[in-house]
């Protein structure tokens, strides 16, 4: 598989990033997350109520309301909700995060960081990823805690698959 091809792929197509609507999610308030750092509190309280249905069947590939998730966003970009709606279904939580993640300001993982991650893997060196990915940490604190975060989420979700 050529995965110098595929990622590229990906790269175009998460270059075309959604206009405008959210522009200012880098002002979305954000809370300090053991091991991860600072983490938009939109992700934590989506995540909280994906973990309390994560055994839902096709969680992630059944599409919330996007009313309902773009509502959610704009109640916590102006501060007026702390806290996810209790109306929103699992899928609506699950479209809120797909939604501030397609909308950061840059990409979540940057583009020498991931073709240096593909070099290693061809490598198989596990040296080289701990390096890699310290770097990665130093130089975008922000974008490795969101990541690392959501590998978490990622993790406990694929013990129930």
């Amino acid at each position: 598989m050529d995965y110098n091809a595929t990622f590229s792929k990906l790269r175009n197509k998460t270059a075309r990033r959604s206009s405008g609507y959210l522009r200012s999610l880098h002002r979305l308030p954000t809370k300090y997350v053991k091991d991860c750092g600072f983490v938009p509190i939109a992700l934590i309280n989506t995540a909280a109520v994906i973990e309390k249905n994560i055994r839902t069947k096709e969680i992630f590939q059944t599409q919330g309301t996007p009313s309902k998730a773009y509502a959610t966003l704009n109640q916590l970009r102006n501060g007026q909700l702390c806290r996810i709606n209790r109306n929103l279904t699992v899928h609506d939580a699950v479209e809120t995060m797909k939604l501030v993640l397609i909308s950061l300001p840059e990409p979540l993982v940057p583009e020498d960081v991931c073709d240096a991650l593909i070099k290693a893997s061809q490598e198989n060196s596990v040296d080289q990823y701990e390096k890699i990915l310290a770097k990665f940490r130093m130089k975008s604190p922000l974008s490795f805690g969101i990541l690392h975060f959501m590998m978490i989420l990622l993790k406990k979700a694929c013990c129930f698959w």
